[in-house]
């Protein structure tokens, strides 16, 4: 395919496949942007034949956050109950694991600027960094980024609970990141989280 004949498709938005769970539609050069559905509609998957992918171990609203976010590069977290303090970091952790999921580097930057642009001098819970740590890889940017608002936000009074709570390896990552806080800026920005 030339370079024009590929521009031209990239830019036919009547070419649309169905991601279901809940049945949204989505065009084709929108979802370019993600490394998964790139791999889906590419034609080395069954599911070019059948113009539908199945996403069933992700959650719908979360995919629908995702959508609108694909489609005008901004995303809203108070959609629902679910996302009202102290839950928008565990939603914002899920949302980032479904971008890691779906291989879109650009949505899982949108969310690591969001945390550290409204959030980033809140302690995470227990459960959201167990949930980041199961879910991605050694050294992702939304791993170094909680990690580093623990080393920020937490208090020597509470270190015992996550020590206690914590698998021994995270607590280790989370120590890491403590003992790094006093020779330089966790925080300093948002860019040094980005992949």
């Amino acid at each position: 395919m030339s370079q024009t004949e590929n521009t031209r498709r990239m830019h036919d938005f009547s070419d649309t496949f169905v991601v279901y769970r809940n049945q949204h539609l989505v065009h084709e050069a929108f979802a370019l942007t993600s490394g998964f559905f790139a791999a889906a509609i590419s034609g080395k998957w069954e599911e070019v034949n059948t113009n539908a992918v199945a996403l069933p171990d992700q959650e719908p609203n979360l995919f629908k956050v995702y959508l609108e976010w694909l489609y005008t590069k901004a995303f809203t977290t108070d959609n629902d109950d679910s996302c009202t303090p102290p839950n928008v970091l565990l939603r914002l952790s899920k949302l980032y694991i479904l971008g890691q999921y779906l291989l879109d580097f650009s949505f899982k930057n949108s969310v690591v600027d969001r945390v550290y642009e409204e959030h980033r001098h809140l302690l995470p819970e227990v459960e959201e960094i167990e949930d980041v740590w199961r879910a991605t890889p050694e050294g992702t940017s939304m791993r170094r980024i909680i990690a580093a608002m623990w080393a920020m936000s937490v208090r020597e009074k509470d270190i015992a609970h996550f020590a206690n709570s914590l698998q021994p390896d995270i607590f280790t990552d989370l120590v890491r990141q403590l003992a790094a806080r006093s020779s330089r800026k966790l925080l300093d920005s948002r860019e040094q989280y980005h992949e």
